[in-house]
């Protein structure tokens, strides 16, 4: 007995939908990786780790994550810096919305995209943006990337507040100009 053609469709459908599960499992167990190499190489608790949306908010990975045209999975990786809470106390609200507290963590917006067994990976740091070639299965591949995701966020930490005050100026001027650095509790 012959399939019919709706059930021709169904398989047809059925087939690209695992395919497509298989394709996601993938990216997502990558960016796992990504994230347990960070914390292995940083010296730090996958905690101290998070997934924010371009609000702020810290969310899911699946749901931090937006897809570009050009197929790239670009997110913003939240790396915690475990030091006691800024006392928002000992200032004014003007002090915080002018980011003139010192951030309880750095930003790095990534990009990842699979190319056969290989994954393409692009950091935007303080200043510029680099792009690796990552083989999940070598350890070795991931070296250039690790360091350049640690001096990007040792630039944006550097300067303390004198840096943060002589941003004040550009950031009215050019608000693109802002470093990725994060303080908790902004949000209230």
């Amino acid at each position: 007995m012959s399939k019919s053609k709706m059930q021709q469709l169904v398989e047809m459908v059925a087939e690209d939908q695992a395919k497509t599960y298989e394709y996601l499992a993938k990216i997502s167990t990558f960016i796992e990786q990504l994230c347990e190499q960070l914390a292995d190489n940083f010296g730090c608790s996958l905690a101290d780790l998070s997934f924010i949306t371009s609000e702020g908010d810290i969310s899911r990975a699946e749901d931090s994550i937006t897809i570009k045209d050009n197929g790239l999975f670009d997110f913003w990786l939240l790396i915690k810096i475990p030091v006691q809470a800024f006392n928002r106390n000992t200032c004014g609200q003007s002090f915080i919305e002018k980011s003139l507290a010192p951030p309880s963590g750095v930003v790095l917006p990534m990009t990842v995209k699979q190319h056969e067994n290989l994954f393409m990976v692009e950091v935007s740091g303080k200043s510029q943006k680099a792009s690796f070639e990552i083989d999940p299965n070598v350890d070795s591949s991931w070296i250039d990337l690790l360091e350049y995701c640690f001096v990007s966020t040792k630039a944006m930490l550097e300067g303390g507040l004198e840096r943060r005050i002589s941003a004040l100026g550009t950031l009215r001027d050019n608000p693109s100009k802002r470093d990725f650095g994060f303080v908790w509790g902004e949000k209230e």
